[in-house]
């Protein structure tokens, strides 16, 4: 395998852990909601609510917000502007195209190839690799703190370790 199909074979895992993370926040998200509304774990609600495949995370980032100003506490302390950029990354990281540029030295002949991959998504270019670096960064602030909620805890392991 040759080092640009390497790359692409790490940006695609790379991905796919991006994913499978996101998706345990969501269910922790989700789980503090449900603890909150019934005072345990309800796994139709969840199941049926909370991850049907029509309710968007927008709309559970919305419920969140409003259960978690009943704890005002953890409400002041809650990193939600992060968790809206972390969505943010973790949209442009799975649903773009990864693409590459190449580069004149001043004669259209003389086309040279740098190897600059990116993501295009929703008209703009982002970096690769700056954008890896920054969702790993805020998910280091933002899942913590969602681990940290109330009925969160009871299942971080079981739920990390398959992801």
């Amino acid at each position: 395998m040759d080092t640009t199909q390497q790359y692409i074979t790490e940006i695609q895992n790379s991905r796919g852990k991006v994913s499978t993370n996101f998706a345990s926040l969501e269910y922790f998200i989700a789980q503090f909601i449900t603890m909150h509304y019934f005072k345990g774990p309800n796994h139709d609600f969840t199941a049926e609510v909370l991850e049907d495949e029509y309710f968007s995370f927008g709309l559970l980032a919305k419920i969140f917000d409003k259960v978690l100003k009943k704890y005002p506490d953890l409400y002041k302390k809650f990193p939600f502007q992060k968790l809206r950029r972390l969505q943010k990354l973790r949209n442009v990281i799975v649903h773009a195209r990864l693409q590459s540029k190449a580069t004149l030295d001043g004669r259209k002949e003389n086309i040279k190839k740098i190897g600059m991959t990116y993501f295009y998504h929703a008209g703009k270019e982002y970096q690769v690799e700056e954008v890896f670096e920054e969702y790993e960064k805020l998910r280091n602030i933002v899942q913590p703190a969602i681990i940290d909620l109330p009925g969160v805890k009871n299942d971080v392991e079981r739920v990390l370790l398959r992801s």
